[in-house]
């Protein structure tokens, strides 16, 4: 599958369903398009919001930001590679 932003398809190596998103780094540049698990997760950290120059975006949310998260019960996501049982095979 291609890393095309905001895509959602399968994963290559198992029957999960994923989106590929632009991730945000701390510093506010943009990161690489990341797979994240299509529904949301209790063990979830990335949100997915609108950015103002951006677009849609996923941003790691860390300490206070995912306590407060979690306690607002807002819908986080978690990378694919931490749940896909096939994910030895996409290191490098």
């Amino acid at each position: 599958m291609s890393r095309v932003k905001n895509e959602v398809g399968g994963c290559e190596k198992c029957p999960a369903t994923i989106r590929w998103i632009q991730m945000l780094k701390k510093d506010g540049k943009l990161g690489a398009v990341a797979p994240l698990d299509f529904l949301p997760s209790a063990k979830g950290n990335i949100t997915i919001e609108d950015h103002p120059q951006h677009g849609r975006i996923g941003r790691v949310l860390t300490g206070d930001d995912l306590a407060k998260a979690h306690a607002l019960a807002m819908p986080l996501h978690i990378n694919h590679f931490a749940t896909c049982p096939k994910a030895e095979h996409f290191r490098r």
